[in-house]
């Protein structure tokens, strides 16, 4: 949107969290496989320094980490991180209080245990099929009215004959 309303080129940004010491998203063991990791703050740097095996990493008292440093570190993270897969690295680094997921793609979320056990996931039939799919619930709780899952998308061509005769006839 940015680049349709100044007209300026637009470049992605890197998966830095402004504010952090370090964060980043890191290739994992598997294929297409990616941990999400966050630095807050120096107690943060000095845990993952040290539960990576890069204490010469930690920082001095009141010192925040330089580019250099910054670079390393993700270096090590990024090589510890390739050993693992996602959920085994974000594990680790959670057990010891750092923010870390793995980043997951759409089938990830059906064999997350949380959708199944809190109602996250609506099973639909297929239109004009015996087919049935399940598709993540609206996430909202809502009092009134509950958000649900009315059915699936209508068929490719299903609302042709609205759509054309709307804008044949302006």
């Amino acid at each position: 949107l940015e680049a349709l309303a100044t007209g300026q080129d637009v470049w992605p940004e890197p998966n830095e969290v402004p504010g952090s010491y370090l964060s980043g998203v890191f290739p994992a063991a598997g294929q297409d496989a990616w941990l999400a990791v966050e630095l807050e703050d120096a107690a943060d740097w000095d845990t993952a320094a040290t539960l990576l095996g890069a204490p010469h990493l930690t920082l001095a008292p009141s010192t925040q980490p330089s580019t250099q440093a910054v670079a390393k570190l993700k270096e090590v993270i990024a090589a510890w991180a390739q050993t693992l897969t996602p959920a085994q690295a974000a594990r680790q680094l959670q057990a010891a209080g750092l923010a870390a997921a793995p980043v997951q793609e759409i089938p990830d979320l059906f064999a997350e245990g949380g959708l199944w056990s809190h109602n996250g996931l609506a099973e639909l039939r297929i239109p004009n099929t015996e087919i049935t799919t399940w598709v993540v619930a609206p996430f909202q709780h809502l009092q009134s009215p509950r958000p649900h899952v009315r059915g699936p998308s209508p068929p490719p061509g299903h609302h042709n004959h609205e759509i054309l005769r709307d804008w044949l006839s302006q």
